[in-house]
């Protein structure tokens, strides 16, 4: 297994940002989860990626940082 990613062939990168984008729609508004938490949450699912790269895949997906998702 490499470094900050699995080598699973099976999980792809579109996989994972659909994963990323499925965990946010189901957060709760009042305390949307962070990059870190975000990576730690597909990390269970077996995808393991850095808190960047969810940072990263999180802007190519057109989704807002935790700051600005937080509803009140």
């Amino acid at each position: 297994m490499g470094r900050g990613h699995n080598n699973d062939s099976s999980i792809t990168t579109e996989g994972i940002k659909l994963a990323l984008r499925d965990i946010i729609t189901s957060e709760n508004p009042k305390s949307p989860y962070s990059d870190q938490k975000l990576a730690d949450l597909l990390k269970a699912k077996d995808m393991v990626i850095s808190r960047r790269t969810v940072a990263k895949y999180r802007d190519e997906l057109g989704i807002a940082a935790t700051t600005v998702r937080k509803r009140y």
